[in-house]
């Protein structure tokens, strides 16, 4: 098994104290001969390592028949309310820590641990463990009192803590996106946008942070969309932080097409903007990451739709703010049409520039007389392929 170390072992409760080190291994000095110890681990911390979305995945899988069990400790595992059964109560509790509404499970400690000499009758019904070691009468050094750890939630095997064990969950390298699109809002505005698939797969669940600017935007609601999320999904209980966390899973798998509609999000602006400088997917509470049919794990990240990764470039424009004359500069992977539009706050052009640029550095000096007032102002740069839109400030 896997070595684990920064277990504390106490004899008796007073009589001895040791922890293990980054062998796994542990010393208990100083005991009397011929008096009977209870030797009992603990470790109560890191209640999220190894613990995932992916894990309920496993569990659902148990809990319907699609894919049993084969050993007892992934049930022990799998009871995080402590009951010594497995149910839709486990997946509610586990769920709640993946999402931050839990910083510790209120029934349970975070690791279990068996004394290595128990042999389970029942290995499908395997709670009748032990989690000590008694000595009837200490009367020689004792070589070895082993305990196997069994971290709550972490079916895969994947904390980290296990000493010599980086994770055994299958992990793609790639990162997967889910797909916007980026839009221009103003004030007092309903701003609404989809979290489109961005190929066709399988995917078994996913979880991670939505962040958006609370200043800028604030939180109305989600939309089931090729995914059903209910009320155990979503933890919007950090919402005027401008935090939502999302848990979800289907151990049948959800087939979803590219471009399709995952879900919707609902927000009300609290002043004008751009979408994609408000909003992104990240790991800041519920770590973001997406799990297809083969149960392999990927980072998940947001993209949106329009934005060009292999070559258009848009800089920030220079003065800025301004007064009288600014410059856009921007590179291009090829020779090609480009639209340039300037926009107010209300969504009103005030520029439209069409022309063909040549491939490299191109660059269009705008000025304050084409635009009306102070303000806040967006340019949006579109070529055949891509878009970018960023904001400029103008000062009279």
């Amino acid at each position: 098994g896997f070595k684990v170390k920064g277990i504390s072992l106490n004899a008796n409760e007073e009589d001895g104290y040791a922890e293990t080190n980054v062998e796994g291994e542990y010393y208990l000095n100083g005991l009397e001969a011929y008096d009977k110890y209870e030797i009992v681990p603990d470790k109560d911390d890191t209640p999220l390592d190894g613990l995932s979305t992916l894990d309920l995945v496993l569990i659902q899988k148990h809990l319907l028949g699609i894919k049993n069990f084969d050993n007892p400790y992934s049930y022990i595992a799998s009871d995080a309310n402590n009951n010594h059964s497995i149910s839709a109560t486990d997946l509610l509790e586990l769920r709640k820590l993946i999402l931050g509404i839990y910083q510790q499970l209120p029934s349970n400690e975070s690791w279990k641990f068996i004394n290595a000499d128990t042999e389970f009758e029942n290995p499908h019904n395997p709670w009748d463990y032990e989690e000590n070691y008694i000595t009837d009468s200490l009367m020689y050094e004792l070589d070895s009192i082993d305990f196997i750890a069994i971290k709550i939630g972490d079916i895969n095997r994947s904390a980290s803590i296990y000493n010599g064990n980086n994770g055994i969950e299958e992990r793609n390298e790639d990162t997967e996106y889910l797909i916007a699109n980026n839009t221009i809002f103003s004030n007092q505005e309903e701003v609404s946008f989809d979290l489109k698939a961005e190929n066709n797969e399988i995917i078994t669940g996913f979880q991670f942070t939505l962040e958006f600017d609370p200043a800028i935007l604030e939180f109305v609601g989600v939309e089931n969309k090729a995914v059903d999320l209910i009320k155990s999904n979503i933890n919007t209980l950090k919402k005027s932080e401008g935090l939502i966390m999302i848990s979800w899973n289907n151990a049948s798998g959800t087939n979803v097409n590219e471009n399709e509609s995952l879900l919707k999000f609902n927000f009300k602006s609290r002043s004008s903007g751009i979408l994609k400088d408000a909003v992104k997917i990240s790991s800041q509470i519920t770590k973001a990451e997406i799990y297809n049919d083969e149960l392999e794990t990927s980072k998940l990240e947001l993209r949106f739709e329009g934005e060009d990764y292999s070559g258009l470039k848009v800089y920030q424009n220079t003065p800025n703010p301004f007064s009288k004359i600014t410059e856009i500069v921007f590179d291009l992977p090829q020779n090609d049409d480009v639209d340039i539009k300037i926009i107010d706050s209300t969504g009103k052009i005030l520029l439209n520039n069409h022309r063909h640029y040549s491939k490299g550095q191109n660059s269009i000096k705008i000025s304050s007389e084409d635009l009306t007032k102070s303000g806040i102002y967006f340019y949006k740069i579109t070529t055949s392929k891509s878009s970018v839109v960023k904001r400029m400030i103008l000062i009279k």
